[in-house]
């Protein structure tokens, strides 16, 4: 099996276990003279963190696919997700998401209920547009109707243009990476490894992860596993400097998660109608007290009057 990798401006065929192989990636990126400056220096910033890529959770149809918001089983999704986020810290300071609503209230929930109740003001959020507007749309959609949450490998495989343009979206992304990784600081002596969290959309985060994973050298098993595996919502991939691990939570922690969205959902809806009712006793009891006033006005001024005379 060949794995097709954009490393420059064209796309390379690399062999089975090229990736992998340092001698073999070395002499591919030396005849392709393909690995520019910039490239170097993302790979070695990156180098420092382990990275999590998270896919939002369920969302409603919208005419606007920008603007599609989680459902209530997304919700529970992204609470699910906190499951396995808790296992993945120190986190970086910094969170990278696509600017789409869905994935800012999957990255909000998931971090929230991993333990960080002031999860927006714990991390700065940076937003690259190319995290949403490379996505190819309304093309990059016709293509998910078509192929729905078919592993990355059956994308790549769907035409010269599709292969083209993922390994251009991955490269502009893990660029912003590199952008997002310089804003942490230096890690302390001795301190664990931090994890930069990031969170997008479903096979344009698996491309992510395919090209980090060929960064770090990680092997032909971790390369089939980001190639094969799909992309559930609210799950994802983790990478470190020696493996790539599929990231997903049980139908246990979903069910639970599921549970407290809707004991959520409904004190929320408590609280508007008490509002509501709230509001409606006020606006009823309004003319009341301004016939009230209106009364006590006049007897004032007639009083005024009986005393004037």
């Amino acid at each position: 099996t060949n794995v097709r990798v954009m490393i420059g401006p064209a796309p390379l065929m690399l062999p089975s276990g090229a990736c992998g192989g340092g001698v073999a990636r070395s002499r591919a990126l030396g005849a392709a003279a393909a690995m520019s400056t910039s490239a170097a220096v993302r790979a070695r910033a990156l180098d420092r963190f382990n990275v999590a890529l998270i896919r939002h959770g369920n969302t409603n149809r919208c005419a606007n696919d920008f603007e599609r918001q989680l459902t209530e089983k997304g919700r529970a999704q992204a609470r699910a997700a906190a499951g396995f986020m808790r296992e993945l810290g120190p986190f970086a300071p910094v969170v990278v998401s696509s600017g789409a609503p869905r994935c800012l209230e999957t990255a909000a929930l998931s971090l929230l209920h991993a333990g960080f109740p002031d999860a927006p003001d714990h991390f700065a959020v940076v937003k690259p547009d190319c995290m949403y507007g490379g996505t190819l749309q309304p093309a990059g959609s016709a293509c998910f109707e078509r192929l729905g949450y078919a592993p990355l490998r059956d994308y790549r495989a769907a035409g010269e243009h599709m292969l083209r343009y993922l390994d251009a979206y991955s490269e502009r992304a893990v660029a912003e990476l590199h952008s997002a990784a310089a804003r942490c600081g230096a890690d302390e002596v001795g301190a664990p490894r931090r994890t930069l969290c990031v969170y997008g959309h479903a096979i344009y985060l698996p491309s992510i992860a395919l090209r980090i994973a060929c960064d770090r050298e990680l092997g032909q098993e971790h390369i089939e596993r980001v190639l094969s595996t799909n992309t559930r919502e609210a799950c994802g991939y983790y990478l470190t400097d020696a493996a790539v691990r599929v990231l997903e939570w049980t139908e246990e922690q979903l069910a639970e998660a599921a549970a407290a969205e809707a004991v959520a959902a409904d004190a929320e809806s408590s609280e508007r109608s008490a509002g509501a009712q709230e509001e409606g006793l006020e606006e009823a009891a309004a003319p009341e007290t301004a016939a009230a006033d209106a009364d006590g006005s006049e007897r004032s001024a007639g009083a005024q009057a009986r005393q004037g005379a």
